[in-house]
């Protein structure tokens, strides 16, 4: 007889599972929360709160390292696995969303949204280069916590509510991450 079903981990994209089936929809994984941005409200000039997010932005574990690492991996996994593929086209994006409004607050703020952070230009060499894919969702869900902890060093440094509440939308959204990789990676896990 059927095993208890696989419970309903990713937002109810596993359909069924268990010991001889595992349906999965990809289309159905979500790549971003559904919660809704604040509109950022900036009175004044504010260089430190920019400096303070400028490593969020374009450091070595920034929204910039995500988006090309994504990339990367979405352009290497198309050619064995579009729909995985296109998930990671799908989370790249978002965190293109981040990068833009992280970019766009730092300059409101009368920063330079230079890419780098920390007296350092960003550089390819941040980008992970695995080609495994089981290699890829586990560095994946390492990078997406330790930027969780980086935004929750972030917000520990902001005073502006708008910002902050800004950074805890894209905590959301990483934490949407963290769980579309690990839905993956028991799949893969499934079908090895």
């Amino acid at each position: 007889m059927y095993s208890r079903p696989f419970h309903k981990f990713g937002e109810g994209c596993i359909k069924y599972s268990d010991r001889r089936y595992f349906i999965l929809d990809i289309k159905e994984l979500k790549t971003k929360s559904e919660r809704v941005y604040p509109e950022i409200v900036i009175n004044a000039p504010n260089p430190a709160e920019a400096a303070v997010l400028q490593s969020d932005y374009a450091g070595k574990g920034s929204e910039t390292t995500a988006i090309m690492t994504y990339i990367y991996q979405n352009y290497i996994t198309r050619l064995y696995n579009e729909d995985v593929a296109e998930v990671l086209e799908r989370i790249a994006i978002t965190e293109m969303h981040h990068h833009d409004i992280l970019g766009t607050t730092i300059a409101r703020l009368g920063g330079n949204p230079v890419i780098g952070a920390d007296n350092c230009w960003w550089t390819g060499a941040n980008v992970n280069y695995a080609v495994n894919l089981k290699e890829m969702l586990l560095d994946n869900i390492k990078a997406e916590q330790a930027a969780i902890q980086n935004y929750r060093r972030t917000i520990a440094k902001l005073t502006n509510q708008s910002i902050i509440e800004t950074v805890e939308c894209i905590i959301a959204d990483e934490e949407v991450h963290i769980a579309t990789f690990a839905v993956l990676l028991k799949y893969l896990e499934f079908w090895k």
